[in-house]
């Protein structure tokens, strides 16, 4: 497998690529006779598909990969590569590197006079300065193409120099640009209709409205909500998935009513003073997890109308007492012994990280309790870490392994409005009693596990708040007490 450094300047990734893989890219370049756009999408595609040497090595002029015509390829895989920009448009070096600046020592004052020393040194010196302008104007007519091809600026004013500003993109951000996680969200029926039916049996709230679709991902709220009515829809996402976004919505017939805008919503400014309706799709794993929630709060403060709506309106998490005391023992006891060898720190793992599956309803050997009940049009950022008491009750007898914890979400009125009151409500909840979805349940595993009978009292406290290690995790700590006798344990989900 070729692999392309990206940190490296790129004459130490042309050198790397000689001495590592036996692959000299100048020497295809001039085999494929391609000018400055084809070797940037020779670049991209290697760094895309991670295509071996030998492969490479192999195409001719005769047979000219298909992907040297296709214009997605000069998007950059890599933001700031700066191996794009090292070939100019008439770049024929052989090596594919630029001429070196002959060395200092050939100018030796046993061999030059002084002037003529300065005079060789101001030529190399002009030399690289022409060098450095005629890659800079190439790079610059790409970044123009690239524009131009996939932006169509001169379509929509509103959307931004995605390319020019780079993407910048963290671990979080960068996951949402591939395909699997979109298909997955996408195949999620419980989700993706519950979004539909809260749109299309509400069309009246839709209709005529501006509407924010705040992390909109693939565009799919966005083109709903365009097809319930709404005048003008605003698709927000920090990953480059918006590229694709806004294809899709044009191959829809959809782009003259949803402007796509590249950030984050608490960064940026939107081409609209206030919106009707708020859509995200922003619940994480124990509802919480990713931290999108903050986000679309922010979006709700700066940008909703004092009568708007937020679609979802509501969020409940619960818990409840959950028997896997043979699974986690077994999970457990792994550690003691692997191949001969004690592993036991692993075991702190085992505990600590919450596990997030899909968990056998007849396993849930409790009722369950509500922990939070969020109200999205008047909760805040701070209102989100909580400590929620709670009262379970064993349904029969068996071992209290750990807690399982889902959400509800509800779309419904807006509760300070009288004009939302008669909207048709939607609901689904992601309990293990239910259809599942791709946020399954969290299974927090106790290290003290409590023999219950039935209707055993649990009582205790759920608490969570964001991590201080990332924004997007939670620190979780359960405290309970069970027939007079006190436990507490500290998680992550992560």
């Amino acid at each position: 497998m070729l692999v392309l450094r990206k940190s490296a300047l790129p004459s130490a990734v042309i050198d790397h690529m000689r001495g590592e893989h036996a692959f000299d890219i100048g020497v295809v370049r001039k085999s494929l006779a391609l000018d400055f756009y084809g070797s940037i999408r020779l670049i991209n595609y290697i760094r895309k598909h991670s295509t071996s040497a030998s492969t490479v090595s192999s195409w001719t002029r005769q047979s000219v990969p298909a992907f040297l015509d296709d214009e997605t390829y000069l998007i950059p895989v890599i933001t700031d590569d700066s191996l794009l920009y090292a070939f100019g448009d008439d770049d024929n070096d052989d090596d594919g590197s630029a001429a070196p600046i002959q060395d200092s020592s050939s100018f030796s004052s046993s061999s030059h006079p002084a002037d003529q020393r300065i005079l060789e040194l101001e030529r190399a010196l002009a030399e690289s300065q022409q060098k450095v302008a005629e890659v800079g104007e190439a790079y610059n007519q790409y970044r123009e193409l690239v524009h131009k091809t996939f932006l169509s600026e001169d379509k929509d004013k509103k959307v931004l120099d995605l390319i020019e500003d780079g993407w910048d993109l963290d671990g979080y951000y960068g996951s949402y640009a591939e395909k699997d996680i979109h298909e997955t969200m996408l195949k999620d029926t419980v989700r993706t209709e519950s979004y539909r039916d809260a749109i299309y049996k509400n069309k009246d709230f839709f209709k005529g409205k501006v509407v924010l679709d705040v992390g909109c991902g693939t565009g799919i709220l966005s083109m709903f909500a365009a097809k319930a009515g709404a005048s003008k829809v605003i698709a927000v996402d920090n990953s480059t998935i918006i590229l694709k976004a806004r294809q899709i919505a044009a191959e829809n017939g959809l782009d003259n009513i949803i402007t796509f805008v590249r950030g984050e919503i608490e960064n940026i400014d939107l081409p609209v003073d206030k919106v009707d309706v708020i859509i995200s799709e922003w619940m994480g794993y124990f509802l919480l997890f990713e931290g999108m929630l903050d986000s679309v709060l922010d979006a709700r403060d700066r940008y909703l109308a004092p009568d708007g709506l937020m679609c979802p309106s509501r969020a409940k998490v619960r818990i409840a007492g959950y028997d896997q005391h043979d699974e986690i023992a077994e999970n457990f006891g792994f550690w003691d012994d692997v191949y001969g060898f004690k592993m036991s720190s692993m075991k702190q793992m085992v505990l600590r990280d919450a596990e997030v599956e899909v968990f056998e309803p007849t396993n849930v050997i409790t009722d369950s309790a509500v922990i939070h009940d969020i109200d999205i049009h008047s909760a805040t950022p701070a209102s989100l870490d909580i400590s929620g008491d709670f009262t379970l009750r064993s349904k029969r007898k068996g071992t209290l392994s750990g807690f399982l914890g889902w959400f509800d979400i509800e779309f419904g009125p807006n509760p300070s409005t009288v004009s939302s009151q008669d909207i048709n409500v939607v609901e689904f909840s992601t309990s293990p009693f239910t259809t599942p979805t791709h946020w399954k349940q969290a299974l927090f595993k106790l290290r003290e596990m409590v023999e219950v009978n039935e209707n055993t009292e649990i009582i205790g406290v759920f608490s969570y708040r964001k991590s201080k290690e990332s924004k997007r995790e939670l620190d979780v700590n359960v405290s309970f007490s069970v027939r007079g006798v006190s436990y507490s344990q500290d998680f992550q989900v992560r």
